[in-house]
């Protein structure tokens, strides 16, 4: 994922939820059950999105296009401005000017014969101008875009690829049918749909959209295969989440069952330290430190103090940190911003920390809902982190600026200040859930200072100073709470994001469209 898009996927995000199971939840099932009423038969992929979701989605865009007006994510602003020319025919156009409504929904319906699409659409006129379409005449008459055809039906109005799609309009109706845990502002209904293996299974997503979070629940049902079959039945350890800001948990046994014999050290390989290994292992942050504390439960701890007692050796995968700290192995995990940690064994766990010792007692509160919920659910994994990259309490900050595509994607991924993900493997299926909340959770104030805080700021950790003073005005809010719980619980949740931009999210795209063979 390029960094632009990042910043767009953050944004929108903010503007998207969390709710209680009672009369919102009936809300947005009668909202999107209206839409997928109109789904045609034979629907293989579908999305649904209730006037609620569009109206949040057009913020988003008024959003991302006030926020590339900040020094340090102008280069964005031209790939924005494209954006904005494709949707409502100009740079500067807001969807009005396009003849777009906030008070309608959309949804997509595509069949093997073709594809529908419920357009929240208020002025025809000024969308075919803006789409350089055809008006027909007349309001019963059908508006021609490129190959397909628009018209008002059923109180909507809706363009299909041919007009044999419109005649089948509502015969395949999904109002209700769709089982992701929950309902959602936005649904999503793939049939057939392959996940980690071969074996094709239903995959349903119901996202609740609130200002600045996305709370997601989606199940796939299937039978899994490939590696997924390899987790069917694994479960994570609880993670001590007291006083934490933020925590992954996993069983690492299935991901190293076929390890290679890499040496490490001290005559020690992968495969040996990978058998020493019971399964289960999990990661702490406590809140208002960026201090990880790993607990790796060993079988057998002689491969693991093997490599502790040759730690010089562990310097073609590590920097070694030039003060070792007695009985264990100092490392420094250098990215932006430069993490010094102890490895260590002790009563039968591989240990990893700041420093050799006792774990530290965390600043108390941190812990949300939904970390909570995720730390004591039973989860194949879980991941949960809180807080801000704005507070470099504890960090040693970069000696000098980064390159201003960097500094874009950090500008981007500091609104972000919570993120949690789970899954649950099942010999059924697969259950999913993950959760996302943005800066724009915050006062509009306090939003407007947040984002007025640069990339390279960041890293060099000028942004703690004005961050506080932030945090300080408006002690409620949601910011004061997550500079309070500082930036180490960011940092799975950071990792998170890499990866889904390198992997995860390049995937699930191949999977929606994959791209023409060569």
């Amino acid at each position: 994922m390029k960094w632009p898009a990042a910043l767009v996927a953050v944004v929108a995000a903010a503007h998207s939820g969390c709710g209680n199971k009672s009369k919102l939840d009936v809300d947005r099932g009668r909202d999107v059950d209206a839409l997928w009423e109109l789904a045609p038969d034979g629907t293989r992929l579908a999305v649904v999105a209730s006037p609620k979701a569009v109206r949040l989605a057009f913020q988003a865009v008024d959003a991302i296009r006030e926020l590339t007006e900040q020094p340090d994510l102008q280069p964005v602003k031209p790939q924005i401005d494209m954006v904005a020319q494709g949707l409502f025919g100009s740079a500067t156009a807001k969807p009005e000017d396009a003849g777009f409504t906030r008070d309608r929904g959309f949804a997509m319906f595509a069949t093997k014969d073709g594809v529908i699409g419920i357009m929240p659409i208020a002025d025809r006129d000024k969308f075919m101008q803006s789409k350089h379409g055809k008006r027909g005449s007349g309001a019963d008459a059908e508006d021609t875009l490129e190959e397909n055809i628009c018209k008002e039906l059923r109180g909507h109005y809706i363009c299909a690829t041919t007009r044999e799609m419109l005649e089948r309009l509502g015969k395949g109706s999904l109002a209700g049918k769709l089982d992701a845990g929950e309902r959602g502002d936005v649904e999503l209904f793939m049939a057939d749909a392959t996940l980690l293996g071969d074996t094709k299974g239903d995959l349903a997503l119901a996202a609740k959209l609130e200002p600045g979070t996305i709370d997601l629940y989606g199940r796939w049902k299937g039978t899994p295969s490939g590696f997924l079959a390899q987790l069917v039945g694994v479960a994570a350890p609880h993670a001590p989440i007291a006083g934490a800001s933020g925590f992954v948990a996993l069983n690492v046994a299935p991901l190293f069952a076929s390890a290679p014999a890499i040496p490490i050290a001290g005559g020690v390989t992968y495969d040996a330290l990978a058998r020493s290994l019971q399964g289960p292992v999990s990661a702490v942050i406590p809140a208002g430190t960026v201090d990880i504390q790993v607990h790796a439960p060993l079988a057998d701890p002689g491969p693991a103090t093997q490599i502790i007692e040759h730690c010089p050796e562990l310097g073609s995968f590590f920097q070694i940190a030039e003060k070792q700290t007695p009985g264990a192995c100092r490392i420094v995990l250098q990215g932006t911003n430069a993490v010094e940690l102890d490895a260590w064994v002790e009563n039968n766990e591989l240990r990893l920390g700041a420093k050799k010792g006792a774990v530290p007692a965390g600043k108390p509160g941190a812990v949300t809902a939904i970390g909570k919920e995720l730390a004591t659910g039973d989860w194949t994994a879980a991941l949960w982190g809180r807080g801000t990259m704005l507070n470099l309490a504890n960090i040693a900050p970069a000696s000098e600026q980064v390159q201003a595509e960097v500094a874009v994607g950090i500008h981007a991924i500091a609104l972000v200040n919570e993120l949690g993900a789970a899954i649950k493997v099942e010999s059924t299926g697969v259950k999913l859930r993950a959760y996302l909340r943005t800066a724009w959770t915050n006062p509009p104030e306090v939003v407007s200072k947040i984002s007025a805080i640069s990339g390279n700021d960041i890293v060099t950790g000028k942004a703690t100073e004005p961050a506080a003073a932030i945090a300080s005005s408006a002690p409620g809010s949601p910011f004061a709470a997550d500079f309070a719980a500082g930036q180490g619980g960011l940092m799975i949740p950071a990792a998170a994001i890499g990866l889904a931009s390198a992997v995860i999210i390049p995937a699930v795209i191949n999977a929606i469209a994959p791209a023409p063979a060569e």
